[in-house]
């Protein structure tokens, strides 16, 4: 698959689950469940995902942001 490909099924993935997940009432969790077919690709995404610590590296990732807006913050302070 051609790197613009990719690109435009990956935007193209998060412009729909985001749209999904702001039109209903239902927990994530249970949104994932709803859409996840027994050997779908949605599973077959989650399950290659369960391979590495996802949970650890946005946690990472959004400390680092939070870490970094705050030093931003205080130098603008000063």
């Amino acid at each position: 698959m051609e790197q613009d490909q990719v690109e435009e099924s990956i935007r193209n993935l998060i412009i729909g689950t985001s749209k999904m997940i702001e039109r209903s009432d239902l927990s994530m969790a249970q949104l994932r469940k709803n859409i996840t077919s027994k050997g779908g690709t949605t599973q077959a995404g989650l399950d290659a995902l369960s391979q590495y610590d996802i949970v650890s590296m946005f946690e990472d990732c959004l400390s680092a942001a939070v870490n970094r807006s705050v030093e931003l913050s205080n130098r603008d302070n000063e």
